[in-house]
């Protein structure tokens, strides 16, 4: 399902992405926890294959569930692995930022993200990129446009009050 997972680059690119004609990037925040260099994509990974210890990860479910006719609870790991095959993904600020989400990133994150952000881009290769989040938008859609590919600005998946229905038609704008 992956085709291209850098340590460096700490994305992970699905293995139908450079076949899609529309070659979208899904740009979160940031990470919290206890993350070591690698488990970003290993984590991703996990979701997907319903390998979670003890739970679901309502961040990449609501990604799923906006952009597919089916809940990511009803579908089966190759309906979730078809979807993520086609799509990259990756944060911004690539290193965990804290213990828990309610922790927001630095000056110095958002700095070192930006800086990382230039230079993947173009290794990456996609034409669009869906923000999830105000500040992700913030901070890194002038590094995209400066590119020359379409920004998508998106309310964060987990944030307060944000709809399914917003959710997809973010994902629907994208993909015009």
């Amino acid at each position: 399902l992956i085709r291209s997972v850098s340590q460096k680059m700490k994305t992970r690119i699905g293995s139908e992405f450079a076949r899609q004609n529309k070659r979208v990037l899904f740009l979160g925040e940031s990470w919290y926890g206890d993350f070591q260099a690698g488990d970003e994509v290993r984590y991703i990974q996990s979701w997907i294959e319903r390998k979670l210890p003890g739970r679901s990860d309502r961040f990449f479910s609501r990604i799923y569930n906006a952009c597919n006719l089916k809940s990511a609870a009803d579908s089966t790991n190759q309906e979730r692995g078809a979807f993520w095959a086609k799509v990259a993904f990756t944060n911004l600020v690539s290193e965990s930022v804290g213990s828990a989400a309610r922790i927001r990133p630095a000056d110095a994150h958002w700095a070192r993200g930006v800086r990382r952000l230039r230079l993947i881009l173009p290794r990456i290769g996609c034409d669009r990129v869906l923000m999830l989040g105000f500040d992700t938008t913030f901070y890194a859609e002038p590094v995209i446009k400066a590119q020359g590919l379409l920004s998508v600005p998106c309310p964060h998946p987990s944030g307060y009050g944000v709809t399914k229905a917003t959710l997809g038609a973010k994902w629907i704008e994208v993909l015009k």
